[in-house]
């Protein structure tokens, strides 16, 4: 007998390997045995996984592959145990135990239809908050990284505004200087020389001074009338 389920398009996307989605309270990975409970986000250190037996695993990935429909229970059996033989009371008993296994106390996710078959409720995982928890941890990390270089980038940018300042202060400092020497400057640049002045062959200068005659001795820096 070849197993048959209803070709009504999902609205999840079934072929992606990775896929999780949201059971009870229970996270799933479709393509593994391991449900764990709260975020699978790595958040809770102290989270608690639940591992399904093979054929609690094909069970639930037989009605997760025809979601939203509801699998006939000859389809399940066929899908589940093959062409084994089973009893009867095989399928209500995999129920019971796959309900206990993911904390479907009030038979919400594996809904029965009466003398149809069974389908499964379930939520996918938020993408768009797996994508902006990954961004921040990524900026995170980034920042971590980026922040010794920052530091020394900022000592550097202080450092050098140090010293434009210092250069500035000292600037500053001449220019009043000059402006405080301007006067002395000025007069000196309009002195006339004396008229009777004359330099003798050793050097020394022979000048008049109120009528006086006077020797300049430059080698001693002496002047004397």
């Amino acid at each position: 007998m070849r197993l048959s389920f209803p070709t009504t398009p999902s609205i999840f996307p079934m072929t992606n390997k990775d896929i999780e989605i949201v059971i009870g309270n229970f996270t799933w990975e479709v393509n593994s045995r391991q449900l764990t409970l709260g975020k699978n986000d790595g958040s809770n250190p102290e989270s608690k996984s639940t591992v399904l037996t093979p054929k609690q695993y094909q069970l639930l990935k037989c009605l997760y592959d025809a979601y939203p429909e509801t699998v006939q229970n000859d389809q399940i059996i066929e899908s589940v145990w093959g062409s084994k033989h089973t009893s009867p009371e095989s399928l209500p008993q995999l129920i019971i135990r796959t309900r206990q296994a993911i904390g479907d106390v009030d038979k919400t996710i594996l809904v029965n239809e009466p003398g149809v078959g069974y389908s499964l409720v379930f939520k996918p995982k938020p993408v768009q908050e797996t994508l902006v928890r990954d961004e921040l941890e990524s900026c995170t990390e980034v920042e971590a990284k980026a922040e010794p270089e920052h530091q020394r980038s900022n000592i550097a940018w202080l450092l050098v505004m140090v010293l434009l300042s210092c250069a500035t202060i000292y600037n500053l400092w001449v220019a009043g200087e000059s402006l405080y020497n301007r006067a002395d400057f000025i007069e000196l640049h309009h002195l006339q020389p004396y008229p009777d002045m004359e330099q003798s062959e050793n050097g020394d200068i022979k000048l008049k001074i109120d009528n006086h005659d006077c020797l300049y001795s430059k080698d001693q820096l002496l002047l004397q009338c």
